[in-house]
């Protein structure tokens, strides 16, 4: 029986079909005539055998007899198992720096590359903007997380939201973010305008404050004034509103013309119920006329027109 010696490293057997000698390769491409042990006597002894290196070049395979390869390991296979190294990849990523997992809030960034379960950064998730996304009228972050920027709405130039701007008042020049729409301008409509309280006008609805002073949808006349007084006049003619036109809070109920107790002969009267006295109509009676074009020759046959008293400055 004979017995195979695998010396260092493991080496390749060409076992020639048909013949006595083995041929050994080792894993550097040297190949060699190798020694066999004995066992005739029992003295292990060695058989010389002819060391001989072979070229990894052979030849046309059909000019040689066909071999088998096989690895030498004694009386079993080899197992190389699972290859070893001085520290695992979780050291490894924890001695570079990359010692987190997960991230509470925001992005991990900044991955192991041993194991990208591994990272050292969270980044806020605001960071997620490359510059080429972010344009007017938003703003750039000065500053970045893993590579990528903030993008965001100025509050200095967009201090407005509809929380901080009360209706009447209006938002415009809008600027959107992550946290949504900011304005620059809060400012009552343009059509709304200030009520004069010295014209007896108030506002209509509610008031929008600009500048400090009060503006309104509308004006309308102070409660009261309400009367055109058309007819006879108002009470006191200094005392309106002017909304467009005058309106008065009192008129007169009578025109208060009369000031004569009778009506003189050759003058034309009217007789006002609310005053019980005459008022001249400026006209002559019938069968008189008017004498105060004198330049017709025929007046002295008509009858003069009586002059009607002036009416007292009190009455």
């Amino acid at each position: 029986m004979r017995k195979q010696l695998a010396i260092g490293v493991s080496l390749l057997a060409l076992t020639a079909m048909g013949g006595t000698d083995e041929i050994y390769i080792n894993l550097y491409g040297s190949a060699f005539q190798y020694t066999h042990l004995v066992d005739t006597n029992q003295s292990q002894t060695f058989e010389s055998g002819l060391r001989a290196s072979l070229s990894l070049s052979l030849p046309y395979r059909s000019a040689y007899k066909t071999a088998k390869v096989t690895f030498i390991s004694g009386d079993s296979d080899i197992n190389f198992g699972t290859p070893s190294f001085p520290e695992s990849y979780k050291t490894s990523c924890e001695n570079a720096g990359y010692k987190l997992t997960e991230c509470k809030s925001g992005n991990p960034t900044y991955f192991c590359p041993y194991d990208t379960t591994y990272f050292k950064e969270c980044c806020d998730s605001a960071y997620k903007y490359s510059k080429y996304e972010c344009s007017y009228p938003n703003t750039i972050s000065a500053n970045s997380c893993g590579g990528k920027f903030k993008c965001y709405c100025d509050t200095t130039l967009y201090p407005y939201t509809t929380s901080n701007c009360a209706s009447p008042k209006e938002l415009s020049d809008k600027c959107v973010d992550d946290n949504g729409a900011h304005y620059s301008t809060c400012k009552c409509p343009s059509y709304y305008r200030p009520c004069d309280a010295s014209l007896k006008l108030t506002g209509s609805g509610n008031a929008c404050t600009q500048n400090g002073q009060s503006v309104y949808a509308s004006c309308e006349c102070k409660s009261g004034y309400n009367q055109v007084c058309e007819e006879f006049g108002p009470v006191n003619a200094n005392d309106y509103c002017l909304n467009g036109i005058k309106y008065y809070n009192s008129c007169k109920t009578c025109g208060d013309y009369g000031y004569m107790s009778s009506c003189p002969t050759g003058i034309e009267c009217s007789f006002e119920q609310c005053s019980g006295k005459y008022f001249p109509t400026g006209q002559c009676s019938n069968g008189y006329t008017d004498i105060s074009d004198a330049s017709c020759e025929w007046y002295r046959y008509w009858m003069p027109c009586t002059t009607a008293p002036e009416r007292p400055e009190n009455s």
